[in-house]
């Protein structure tokens, strides 16, 4: 695996975790504590944010531009890197990659309120509590 692989492997992980989070999170909000926590709910939006504003700006994502410099834009290698470069990469005008990344991240920010993060696990235990003392009476 040469080192532009290994950005590849870590953008996927990137798209991967900003996408699955926006469906997660409202599918999972009564089924599991973890899409309500607060660090990984502000990175979520942090990333979604940044995303937005660099393809709004007009600016190619920082980890499209390093594995391109390592790769000299050739696509040898592996066929595990060929798949996830074409799952990445679609040839499309970046008015539509600013608009779809501009939904995500209004979609983002309307999750954050209607789903908000705790805090923490106490929280979570002050909130579990209550709830049982509601079932008890």
């Amino acid at each position: 695996m040469t080192a532009a692989d290994a950005v590849m492997v870590i953008h996927l992980g990137v798209v991967v975790f900003n996408a699955s989070l926006l469906v997660l999170v409202p599918w999972g909000r009564s089924r599991w504590h973890w899409v309500r926590h607060r660090l990984i709910r502000q990175l979520h939006l942090l990333m979604m944010f940044s995303i937005a504003i660099q393809t709004l700006l007009g600016h190619q994502c920082p980890l499209t531009l390093l594995e391109a410099s390592l790769r000299h834009e050739q696509i040898e290698g592996l066929f595990f890197a060929r798949i996830i470069h074409a799952f990445l990469f679609w040839d499309l005008p970046l008015s539509v990659f600013a608009t779809l990344y501009l939904v995500c991240l209004i979609w983002a920010i309307t999750l954050w309120f209607h789903v908000p993060p705790f805090d923490g696990y106490r929280t979570l235990a002050i909130k579990a509590n209550r709830l049982a003392t509601k079932a008890w009476r």
